[in-house]
């Protein structure tokens, strides 16, 4: 567990409504366990480099086996064997490294919901009734339920992969520039070309995810209070104006899941096209620089390899920039609860003796949770000792 701290863990970072600096606040926040997303995306690296390296090996048992293929000479059996050997033994060390990054980085997410929901439990016990009567109680538990849960499904591998992702394409992009630049140069035009458009598309969802936690708060209020207060809606004729809210907000709710789920469902797909865009310039251009005699086959084979590797990246990339948007929004409304002001510790003020007689008189008494919105209106009551008295509303 992590140490005792002097200040909430959630108080520990500055407070922002940007998505980058949502995201870093709650790097902060998941504390020492955030020391397993920096050893899963250090695993994730070795063996991303590792799949950088593996071409170079390919590019040259491809070649070694053309030459022999089209000068008639006898293969070098031995050389292909010790390639084919070294090509296995990375890809083998590649998914060791992988596998241990996918043990590491889940269970910070795991620790992650652990922690946030614990501090949820103990941050209600603090908050004055003032706040909590400003709060729907639907809204509470969607923040409790909902949103904890998208933070403690996804945070850590959104903020992992997307990391790992980027490196991986930036590998990917300066082996193949030190392979064969003008090669580079025609295979990747595609790919930027999309990462700027998902990039752009991004930056004008974000909004929506926000919305779209919103509502879910909104529909879980609408329901407890309706469940819980189904006779007295009843009695009083509600029924109708219930409706009416419930599909007012379904109708919003739906946009927006709707949306969302189109675009985050998208992006895969614009990669995948951009990715096999990339493929058929690789045949083609490399096909050209092999006949000119400026390439070997190797280098379309390797090439091939790195665009997939260039590519793949962009399209989990793309999947956890909008993960990263769902956990932000959620983020975002979990952090906007703990951030609200606490009852005063009064755990260590001294107490004093007072001499009771039983009788309490309430003498033109008025109370509010807001001020100027009283519940209490110039209430005047004398209780005698042994009477019960209990107000209700």
């Amino acid at each position: 567990m992590s140490p005792p701290q002097s200040e909430p863990r959630w108080a520990t970072a500055e407070k922002t409504d940007d998505i980058v600096g949502i995201m870093g606040r709650l790097l902060r926040y998941i504390g020492t366990y955030r020391y397993h997303i920096y050893l899963g995306v250090l695993f994730s690296l070795l063996g991303s480099i590792a799949l950088l390296v593996a071409p170079q090996y390919l590019n040259e048992l491809v070649d070694l086996i053309s030459y022999h293929i089209e000068s008639r000479a006898p293969m070098d059996l031995a050389r292909i064997r010790d390639l084919a050997v070294i090509l296995v033994a990375i890809y083998l060390i590649a998914l060791l490294f992988r596998m241990v990054s996918g043990y590491l980085i889940p269970s910070a997410s795991e620790f992650n919901g652990d922690l946030m929901r614990k501090d949820l439990g103990r941050k209600i016990s603090r908050i004055p009734l003032s706040v909590l009567d400003r709060m729907k109680v639907g809204d509470v538990m969607s923040r409790f339920v909902n949103d904890a849960e998208t933070v403690r499904r996804s945070s850590a591998e959104c903020i992992a992969h997307t990391f790992t992702a980027l490196v991986m394409i930036v590998g990917s992009l300066v082996m193949m520039f030190l392979m064969e630049w003008r090669l580079a140069v025609v295979s990747i035009i595609p790919t930027f070309i999309g990462m700027a458009l998902i990039f752009i598309i991004i930056k004008r969802t974000q909004r929506l995810f926000r919305e779209q936690a919103r509502n879910i708060g909104e529909m879980n209020s609408l329901v407890e209070e309706t469940y819980y207060g189904l006779e007295v809606v009843s009695s009083y004729n509600g029924t109708d104006s219930v409706r009416r809210r419930f599909k007012a907000i379904n109708q919003r709710l739906f946009h927006n899941l709707f949306v969302t789920r189109f675009i985050s469902n998208s992006m895969p797909l614009i990669t995948g096209f951009i990715g096999s865009l990339s493929y058929v310039i690789v045949c083609v251009a490399g096909s050209i620089m092999v006949i000119q005699g400026t390439i070997g086959y190797g280098v379309i084979v390797a090439f091939i390899i790195y665009v997939k590797e260039f590519s793949e990246p962009l399209g989990r990339l793309s999947n956890s920039l909008a993960s990263m948007q769902n956990v932000g929004a959620a983020s975002e409304r979990v952090f906007e609860f703990l951030d609200a002001e606490e009852m005063e510790d009064d755990s260590r003020k001294t107490r004093q003796s007072l001499q009771i007689t039983g009788r309490v008189e309430f003498d033109h008494v008025h109370f509010s949770y807001v001020p100027g919105k009283e519940v209490i209106h110039d209430m005047c009551l004398t209780v005698e000792p042994g009477q019960k008295i209990a107000i209700v509303g």
